[in-house]
């Protein structure tokens, strides 16, 4: 969810090809901008409400950032629990 709560913040969108469809990619931080390419400046609602698509990509930045702030969805006690049942009921690996 990290590149998503970003968005809110963006407020120049660099074109990007992909796949022959273009599409708008946020432009982070002080990036110089490039005069060979296309922008949109304006939020998130105004690039949508223009009629353009967002590319959002997922860096490996991103997915070291997660696994840092993620916290366990189970406790070590139900865990144990649902070993337990594999074992009784389930079929292990």
């Amino acid at each position: 969810m990290t590149p998503v709560r970003c968005l809110d913040k963006i407020s120049i969108w660099e074109q990007v090809d992909d796949s022959g469809k273009p599409k708008y990619a946020p432009v982070k931080g002080n990036t110089p901008m490039n005069p060979n390419k296309i922008y949109f400046k304006g939020n998130m609602q105004e690039l949508k409400n223009a009629g353009h698509t967002i590319l959002l990509e997922t860096t490996y930045d991103d997915f070291i950032s997660a696994l840092k702030s993620s916290k366990p969805s189970v406790s070590t006690n139900d865990l144990s629990r649902y070993i337990e049942f594999t074992k009784t009921f389930g079929m292990d690996g």
